[in-house]
């Protein structure tokens, strides 16, 4: 049971997903062609259309950074809600290629 007067839940939020109601098509320039031969194109519902999310620790800390000459504050991996974090690329955001 959490209280309201928790403060270790000071940044809880609640979701909820409704089948067939809150899924979205994932896009189509992200979505392996062995999906299509399957006939299982993915759908998603908490993610940005991706069904994916690949994230590197060296992008995060390029980014951050950048926020920091900025005098911005720092971000968490988790603000990104990643499903693969992965550690030692050459360089920050080779993720991308």
């Amino acid at each position: 049971i959490i209280k309201s007067d928790d403060d270790s839940f000071d940044d809880l939020r609640v979701v909820s997903v409704i089948p067939n109601v809150t899924d979205r098509k994932t896009d189509d320039r992200y979505v392996p062609s062995a999906a299509y031969k399957l006939g299982k194109v993915p759908r998603v519902a908490l993610t940005d259309g991706f069904p994916i999310l690949l994230a590197s620790e060296e992008s995060l800390d390029a980014l951050n950074e950048r926020l920091v000459k900025k005098d911005k504050k720092l971000l968490p991996m988790s603000r990104f809600r990643p499903n693969l974090v992965v550690k030692g690329l050459n360089k920050a955001f080779d993720e991308d290629e």
